[in-house]
């Protein structure tokens, strides 16, 4: 619900940052693409080559390949949408680039190098990672208790 909840804030805090929900209707066809192209596929790297060892179980290569393979494929298109545009919906910054930063700043820590391995797609991933909201929240939230 993660997608759910960014469009509400969006929606309901215009002024908090830029709009990231510009034009609808492209926005929706790019979100869908991460929703369906990106996510199915990144986020379970994470878990087969980190989670599984973690908790004593052993990681799958061929199962992990399967998904960067599948990955790197729609990755292909980005790179080719991302040849002629800023972002993935277009020359402003979206939601739709927002939702790849978690699952796609894991697959380092997976062991896969997919997003670098494509020039454009990797210039894309370093500026909206280097975002500063992105590097507060990247760096760990502190709590204080009361």
């Amino acid at each position: 619900e993660s997608r759910a909840i960014g469009h509400c804030i969006a929606a309901k805090c215009p002024s908090q940052s830029p709009a990231l929900v510009p034009n609808m209707k492209d926005l929706q066809a790019a979100a869908s693409v991460e929703a369906s192209a990106f996510d199915p596929y990144a986020s379970f790297t994470f878990p087969e080559k980190v989670f599984k060892p973690h908790y004593g179980g052993t990681p799958d290569e061929e199962v992990f390949q399967g998904y960067i393979s599948k990955l790197s494929a729609k990755l292909d298109v980005y790179e080719q949408i991302l040849a002629k545009q800023k972002y993935v919906a277009g020359n402003e910054i979206t939601l739709a680039d927002l939702f790849h930063l978690s699952y796609g700043s894991m697959l380092p820590f997976a062991g896969s190098d997919v997003i670098e391995s494509k020039p454009h797609v990797a210039s894309w991933f370093k500026e909206i990672s280097a975002r500063p909201s992105w590097q507060a929240v990247a760096g760990g939230v502190s709590h204080k208790s009361s």
